[in-house]
């Protein structure tokens, strides 16, 4: 018997068109590319989507900057919540 797998929206409904319905639950995902293409914000929007919904999220970096500047940064974008950000 298949079991089907459980997905998770995104919460960005092109990218989960794209996904055909979103990430397999419990899946660690490994975004790349070029510098500039839009991965941590990419992955930020993803992560703030899901503590929003009550989920916790961790979002592991391998830039050079600190995670204060990367929390600086977000805060210019309409996904970004203050409440949602833990330790």
């Amino acid at each position: 018997m298949n079991n089907p797998v459980s997905l998770v929206s995104t919460g960005i409904p092109s990218l989960d068109r794209l996904l055909c319905d979103g990430i397999p639950l419990r899946q660690t995902v490994v975004v790349t590319g070029e510098p500039g293409t839009g991965k941590t914000i990419l992955c930020s929007q993803i992560a703030f989507e899901h503590a929003k919904q009550g989920r916790r999220v961790v979002l592991a970096t391998v830039a050079s900057e600190s995670h204060d500047k990367l929390l600086q940064e977000l805060r210019g974008f309409s996904f970004f919540d203050p409440e949602q950000v833990g330790d």
